[in-house]
């Protein structure tokens, strides 16, 4: 049976959530900076002379090689199997890698280029924001090559810890202030914001998918939020939304929206000046339901993109005429962090942490936190952890993979995680690391917001134009507020604290209180709480009857006998008769009050059934009835966070709103 409500609901599936994991062999090196003569393309024989194919080095260790054919494949050959002069290449290769990694080597080393530099200052940027143009149509598209993609191994069953320090993101102090952004946003268009290089610039991205082709576009500009000065928008006749861009700034990466906000084609742009200039496209999605989620730019000319399938790809776009996949495999989630120069990408594994080399793509650390982990956040200066956990916010160390402390944290799992500065960001909730508190919260309605590090860029679509409000969280007086504050003041319940049960049901069976009072010890005792009745702070349970409602069936037949069906849904109506049914829901609630103050609330409807079938003689409202029961078991079921904040410290220590006129 299906009652009318039910037609406007939503299908779900469950789906299992695995890692896959493949065999990587370990390797010594590939050929690259001083090195790269040993890539050119050459020709290789086995040690018999019979055969032999043409390709360059790839890989390399004492025992075995693999070789980049001219196809595209790659094959990995046991070193004795190689010609002797071939033999002595490769030896020639692992002398010279090693020598470059010599201590006494005065060449050996080096620091890496500064990945924020770059970009011309932002004074050249013209004043006037006027549209040029649209830019020269579609974007170069090449067929990217997959074949002999290096298979992804992220495993996590054991602690350590051999992470390199990533760069940090260079400190930029701004005044809080509101610019005019001559970059306006039509109607039904949306804008994205990203923040890069040393400046930094914010870059801007307005995109439409019309309903005609000729309404598609997409449009970038840079923003110098010092001078305030807007570069010229460059337009492309695509609904083009930016992804990332590159840590200096001199290169976006954007999906071609086409249905639903997503798409397939990745677009690879680099930024001159203050102009932007397509370089290629090229299908870097796994197509319908498994379009590119996100993107991020990794160093040495790469780019990782992850689908809707959780699928992981690495390119190498360094010859745009050539894209090839370097890495492919599986993740648990599409959740995962990048380090601020994408040295490090950081994944939920479970209740682990995996972080990632992403030169090798081998797992360099691992930490485990005990729960599962929905988001994690990167501190900017690469130092720092946050992972959000159902009821928590793990703090980790990446610099030797420890747990610092544990943050009692809003139960949602929903909410993105964002370092702003020493503070960590959640939804819109700052939570002080040291206080170990929910701290500010900061109302944002902003058609598109981005933070680097401890400063937010906040675009809002006004009567006149777009307005970009600059603010540094916290401000002053969220600061002002916490100084001398004790964290535990802030709460009203924590481990230990103790509660009065209080019971609130219609006439349910003797087996049923049994079941009720089992529910509410278990509740309490997951919350770490104890039960005492001389508390001041009351746990409410209810089990009650709400008025009385009607719903309508109708029967249908098939092979295995009458089924009931709502009165209409696609594909027809059922050719059996309707009827009509009365009944009473069971409405299931747990609260927590402080006074008349609700802390937590959280409800459970037993109403009428969706669908059923009814047993032989039996009427549609002795099936309907029969089905709607208390069920006192569910309490066992709810979480209640072990730490509650007091009435009105809900946001933390305050509240304000970013607006278009700055901060309220």
């Amino acid at each position: 049976m299906s009652h009318p409500q039910a037609l406007g609901g939503q299908r779900f599936w469950l789906a299992s959530l695995f890692l896959l994991t493949f065999p990587l062999t370990t390797l010594a090196g590939e050929p690259a900076g001083g090195l790269v003569k040993f890539a050119e393309s050459r020709t290789w024989s086995d040690d018999s002379g019979k055969f032999q194919i043409g390709g360059s080095l790839k890989l390399a260790t004492e025992n075995e090689v693999q070789i980049l054919k001219s196809d595209g494949l790659v094959v990995t050959v046991p070193l004795n199997k190689l010609s002797a002069n071939d033999q002595k290449f490769i030896a020639d290769f692992l002398k010279a890698e090693a020598a470059q990694n010599d201590p006494s080597n005065p060449f050996a080393g080096g620091a890496p280029s500064n990945p924020f530099s770059g970009g011309k200052p932002a004074a050249a940027m013209p004043a006037n924001a006027s549209q040029p143009p649209a830019a020269n149509g579609n974007l170069p598209k090449v067929s990217a090559a997959t074949a002999g993609a290096r298979p992804l191994n992220i495993t996590a069953g054991r602690a350590f810890w051999s992470v390199k320090p990533p760069v940090a993101l260079p400190k930029v102090e701004f005044q809080d202030s509101v610019l005019p952004i001559p970059f306006l946003k039509p109607r039904r268009g949306k804008m994205v914001a990203a923040a890069a290089g040393r400046s930094p610039t914010v870059f801007l991205n307005v995109y439409q998918e019309g309903r005609r082709a000729d309404e598609n576009y997409g449009r970038f500009a840079l923003v110098d939020p010092k001078s305030g000065q807007t570069s010229q928008a460059t337009e492309f006749p695509q609904a083009w939304k930016m992804l990332c861009v590159a840590p200096n700034g001199k290169m976006i990466a954007a999906v071609e929206i086409k249905g639903f906000d997503k798409g397939n084609e990745l677009g690879i742009f680099k930024v001159e000046g203050t102009t932007v200039i397509p370089v290629v496209q090229f299908t870097a999605g796994g197509g319908d339901w498994a379009e590119i989620q996100q993107a991020n730019f990794l160093p040495n000319d790469r780019i990782v993109v992850i689908d809707q399938k959780k699928k992981l790809t690495v390119w190498d776009i360094s010859n745009p005429n050539a894209v090839r996949a370097l890495v492919q495999g599986e993740l648990q989630s599409t959740n995962v962090k990048f380090t601020p120069a994408g040295e490090l990408m950081i994944v939920p594994v479970k209740n682990n942490i995996a972080v990632v080399d992403t030169n090798s793509f081998e797992v360099a650390g691992v930490i485990n936190v005990g729960e599962d982990i929905s988001h994690l956040g990167v501190s900017a200066d690469g130092k720092r952890l946050a992972a959000k956990q159902w009821n928590n916010l793990v703090i980790c160390s990446m610099e030797d993979g420890s747990v610092i402390k544990t943050i009692p944290a809003d139960s949602g799992s929903h909410f993105a995680v964002e370092w702003v500065g020493d503070y960590v960001k959640v939804g819109e909730v700052l939570y002080d690391v040291n206080l170990g508190i929910p701290y500010w919260k900061y109302d944002n309605w902003a058609m598109a917001k981005v933070l680097y590090d401890d400063v937010l860029f906040s675009c809002f679509d006004e009567r006149d134009g777009t307005v970009m409000a600059i603010n540094t969280l916290p401000h002053k007086t969220a600061i002002q507020s916490g100084e001398g504050i004790d964290p535990k003041s802030v709460f009203a319940m924590t481990p230990g604290s103790k509660v009065r049960v209080v019971t609130k049901t219609d006439s349910i069976s003797a087996e049923e209180q049994q079941k009720l009072q089992e529910a509410i010890a278990a509740c309490i005792a997951k919350a770490g709480w104890t039960r005492d009745d001389s508390a001041s702070i009351v746990m409410e349970f209810s089990i009650q009857q709400g008025e009385e409602k009607e719903e309508e069936y109708v029967t249908q037949k098939n092979r295995f006998g009458p089924a009931f069906m709502p009165p209409s849904f696609i594909g027809g109506r059922p050719s059996g008769p309707s009827e009509k049914v009365k009944f009473r829901p069971w409405n299931h609630s747990v609260e927590v009050k402080e006074n008349q103050s609700v802390l937590y609330r959280n409800n459970y409807l037993v109403g009428a059934p969706s669908r059923f079938q009814s047993e032989e003689g039996e009427s549609t409202q002795q099936a309907v009835l029969k089905l709607i029961k208390p069920r006192p078991s569910w309490f066992e079921g709810v979480n209640i966070p072990s730490h509650l904040m007091k009435a009105g410290n809900e946001s933390g220590l305050g509240k304000s709103s970013i607006t278009a006129t700055g901060l309220k």
